[in-house]
């Protein structure tokens, strides 16, 4: 979705966290194959002057680090520049420059153009200014998920798993691109904010939350466009459908919102602790938790150590590296987001862009791409993937 959501004027940004080898670049990778190399630009390591100075162009394109080490510091003039460009879609960079023969140095400026999805990895939280701008996705860590990822391992290295046939999804997003960038209104979004719970607003983070929820409806109607009626403005007018859809992707990522970021990980965590300090009253270690719920210790140290800077549980031993956890504080409530189905009922029989209402008008053409032959645009046929994007 997030790779979809750069044809956006505001597209969404996501980080994959997760321990070492928990498959958050593999993630990452399975996803891009299913992208055209115009969609992204990826980045293993490089200067933080190279979005800069590169000479690419990042225009509605997502920017994937595979490694949070590659962010820039808080603290730096360019992890500035590099927030305004997810911020605003596009920045200036402001260095001096020395003089020719012997002048003194003199400022120049280089504007660079976005708007861009930003995606990255790592196993530890981001700053704050930068974590506020993005939607945390934790990877599992299942037992269960592990032994699968071990058996397809095995069948993969023997040439057991036939590829996938990813030739008509690249097709799609080059469609999309010849299409865009797209703009799109959602009618009902006051009728979701009114439902959403109060808890949702004791944060003003939660006005980034909600950017993402709405970039995700916009992504799932960029996606059904053909589908979707346009206003007099030529904006592509996004159904309760496409709510539906925005919803149960990102319905837990906005419980733990709400629940000032304890995740449905942190919670077991937490309810572990309550369950074993009946019979450790001195305190329970990692090592009990572990025992528990089946994770390793460093993923139970983690889990533990954000309960403890959020002050839900405390540590009573007086030794460096030993733990004896016990409850602190009530965990926060959680709240999901509003069911479509309320939606559905508080907004109305308004007419917003179903499923059901098939568009009617073609999408102008640009630049000789398209005729204007409805239901569907068809992109020129220099494009060798021409009827492939159309069977799509």
């Amino acid at each position: 979705m997030t790779l979809t959501g750069r044809l956006l004027e505001r597209p969404p940004h996501l980080k994959l966290l997760g321990q070492p080898g928990s498959g958050k670049n593999a993630a990452i990778n399975a996803a891009m194959q299913l992208f055209p190399e115009s969609a992204y630009i990826e980045i293993d390591a490089a200067s933080n002057a190279y979005l800069v100075y590169g000479g690419e162009s990042l225009q509605h394109r997502a920017v994937i680090l595979t490694e949070m080490d590659s962010m820039p510091r808080s603290d730096t003039n360019f992890a500035s520049f590099f927030r305004t460009l997810m911020d605003k879609g596009r920045a200036v960079y402001r260095v001096t420059v020395e003089g020719q023969q012997g002048e003194t140095r003199k400022g120049t400026s280089v504007l660079v153009e976005g708007p861009i999805a930003f995606i990255t990895t790592g196993i530890k939280d981001l700053d704050s200014q930068a974590q506020s701008r993005m939607l945390t996705l934790n990877i599992d860590d299942d037992p269960e998920r592990v032994k699968l990822v071990s058996k397809m391992q095995g069948r993969r290295r023997s040439g057991d798993v036939k590829p996938a046939d990813t030739d008509r999804m690249r097709s799609l997003q080059r469609y999309l691109e010849l299409c865009g960038p797209f703009t799109v209104v959602v009618p009902f979004w006051d009728t979701v904010i009114d439902l959403m719970p109060q808890t949702f607003f004791t944060s003003v983070r939660q006005n980034r939350d909600s950017e993402h929820l709405l970039a995700c409806i916009e992504t799932f109607a960029i996606l059904y466009h053909v589908q979707r009626r346009r206003d007099d403005r030529d904006r592509i007018v996004a159904g309760i459908d496409d709510y539906e859809k925005a919803a149960a992707l990102l319905d837990s990522l906005f419980r733990s919102v709400s629940a000032d970021g304890v995740t449905e990980a942190d919670r077991d965590a937490y309810e572990a602790v309550q369950r074993l300090h009946v019979s450790h009253p001195e305190g329970v270690s990692n090592a009990m938790l572990a025992k528990e719920l089946r994770r390793t210790r460093s993923t139970i140290s983690i889990r533990m150590r954000r309960l403890n800077e959020k002050g839900l549980v405390k540590n009573s031993s007086i030794k460096k590296h030993e733990y004896q956890w016990s409850i602190a504080s009530d965990l926060p409530d959680e709240s999901g987001l509003p069911a479509a189905e309320s939606v559905r009922n508080k907004y109305g029989d308004r007419d917003v862009g179903n499923t059901t209402n098939i568009r009617t008008t073609s999408i102008p053409q640009a630049a000789g791409v398209f005729d204007s032959s409805p239901p569907y645009p068809r992109p020129a046929l220099h494009e060798t993937a021409a009827d492939d994007v159309l069977e799509v």
